[in-house]
């Protein structure tokens, strides 16, 4: 929700973001909004922060796991 208040984004933007889309090295974050328009949004560092935190601790890769599930 901070992300659509804070920096304007419409709800159909933010459904759209992936992961490649936070830019947090940068502090920014690509948008593709209207009419395929790109733009790159400054973030804020406490957003940059609570962005890190929920990608590293909340939603880690999936594909980093230690062990692979074997099919028998």
């Amino acid at each position: 929700m901070g992300l659509v208040l804070l920096h304007g984004l419409r709800s159909a933007e933010v459904m759209a973001l992936n992961r490649d889309d936070v830019l947090l090295s940068e502090g920014q974050l690509r948008v593709l909004g209207e009419g395929n328009e790109l733009r790159f949004l400054p973030l804020a560092p406490e957003t940059t922060q609570l962005i890190d935190h929920y990608l590293r601790l909340e939603r880690p890769d999936p594909c980093s796991a230690t062990t692979v599930p074997t099919i028998v």
